[in-house]
């Protein structure tokens, strides 16, 4: 078996040439709609902090800033009025969503079916996450924080602006973006400022931050939540076919569902940045960093949100097996969330290494990233950019799809089976844990080591 890139020699690793989308993860605390299962939310907070996400997902890079729990309850809400105004701040073809009365009827139900449960319903509307956490950011100038340290020097202190000469960050995270002769001279200190601009902008411009709300809950009351309302909008419906097949679909669901669940909302932010962001920067920032608090507003832009359910448990035993499903569930859910993201949004998709494996087109990505059986992905080789040939371009070159029985199971605790998971047909997924990685239909020779891959479409 070939080396794993982690082993290959640096010049043969075409991810040494690649600039990766940096990442910032946050957890939004919310309290349990039901009080029974606080003490499960609880380790639900003990297992994300756990989570090295700068190893789990390595082809991002762990760029963060020191807050990485929020306190939903003590976050300012967003009220009606100002939608309209985080629209226009947000420039996407992504807008919040103001809720209209069929909206807010449905959701009236929802409450409705979990209170005669028994449940204390979560009342607050998907969209008011978003816009709450996107004035939170504004609030606490985190576009700014994130902007300070791309440039500061190593070490300065968060919400302080203290510029760094030698540009350490970016150099170190984006001199894998330039061609070897702009290394040399960057590294020289010839041009500094000129030779690193491509990679600064494509650095800052793919920052992102990623929140995720994590829910608890049983069969029944995941049911209650998502079930109903569609069994309740087919009964307004006159087409009878389409109501026909969709309540089957519906009824399969229901009875595929047993025990406890970990589902994960993950929502995703992008640092605002450009040429002329750029430029107004090294004009009117970069020699007056005691000012740059004072005179910077620099945003994020909300990109999207994804979900996903993860079986935990059948019972609430609090035994051994208990606390590793729930761990379980936790880190597969919070995979899953996070690779709906790089899926539903191609500016988020990271690129992976291409390898020769027994003679195959290979890679080390799996069910944990989202891949199916099937998955078509784009092939890429590096070129020195016509644009800027201080930087590295990369031009496709081919396609290749995921091989029949070639998908390899990578999920956290694949192949190994824990006696009291709860059930979801849904989640049961294809791939063979037996496998050390994906392999590719495609004929080896033109593609294979030295280049990169990428999902095409959803």
């Amino acid at each position: 078996m070939a080396a794993t890139p982690k082993t290959m020699a640096q010049e043969n690793d075409p991810d040494s040439k690649y600039i990766r989308n940096s990442l910032y993860m946050i957890k939004l605390d919310c309290p349990p709609d039901n009080p029974k299962y606080k003490i499960a939310y609880d380790d639900i907070d003990k297992i994300y902090d756990g989570i090295d996400f700068g190893t789990r997902y390595e082809r991002y890079n762990n760029f963060s800033l020191s807050e990485r729990h929020l306190d939903f309850v003590k976050m300012p809400k967003i009220q009606e009025s100002e939608y309209e105004a985080l629209n226009a701040y947000n420039k996407t073809d992504k807008p919040f969503i103001v809720p209209c009365d069929d909206y807010k009827q449905a959701n009236d139900q929802v409450i409705k079916t979990m209170n005669d449960l028994g449940l204390n319903p979560d009342t607050v509307r998907e969209e008011i996450y978003a816009g709450t956490l996107v004035k939170y950011f504004i609030e606490h100038a985190f576009g700014n924080k994130l902007v300070a340290k791309w440039h500061n020097k190593p070490g300065t202190k968060e919400g302080v602006a203290d510029f760094d000469e030698n540009l350490s960050t970016i150099m170190e995270l984006g001199l894998r973006g330039l061609s070897e002769e702009a290394k040399a001279n960057a590294k020289a200190g010839e041009n500094l400022t000129n030779i690193v601009a491509g990679s600064e902008n494509k650095l800052l411009n793919n920052t992102y931050i990623c929140v995720t709300r994590y829910y608890y809950a049983n069969a029944e009351e995941f049911n209650a939540t998502f079930i109903e309302p569609l069994k309740r909008k087919l009964e307004k419906s006159d087409n009878l076919l389409v109501s026909a097949a969709l309540k089957g679909a519906i009824e399969a669901a229901t009875s595929s569902l047993k025990g406890y669940f970990v589902s994960v909302n993950a929502y995703l932010f992008r640092l605002e940045w450009n040429k002329d962001l750029y430029n107004d920067f090294y004009t009117n920032k970069w020699n007056d960093p005691k000012k740059f608090f004072d005179t910077s507003n620099y945003k994020l832009i909300y990109v999207g949100r994804s979900g996903k359910r993860v079986p935990a448990s059948l019972s609430m035993k609090r035994d051994a097996n208990d606390a590793e499903l729930l761990r379980r569930a936790v880190v597969r859910s919070t995979d899953a969330a996070f690779a709906a993201l790089q899926r539903d949004y191609e500016e988020f998709r990271p690129m992976s290494s291409l390898h020769v494996i027994d003679g195959k087109l290979a890679a080390y990505i799996g069910t944990k990233e989202g891949i199916k059986e099937g998955d078509k992905f784009e092939v890429f080789e590096a070129v020195v950019s016509e644009e800027d040939p201080n930087m590295i371009d990369w031009k496709p070159v081919g396609k290749i799809k995921v091989a029949k029985k070639g998908l390899w199971d990578n999920r956290e605790g694949a192949g190994q089976p824990i006696e009291g998971r709860a059930y979801d047909k849904k989640e049961e997924q294809s791939g063979n844990s037996s496998l050390k990685c994906t392999f590719f239909e495609g004929k080896v020779g033109k593609l294979g080591e030295g280049n990169l891959i990428r999902l095409v479409g959803k």
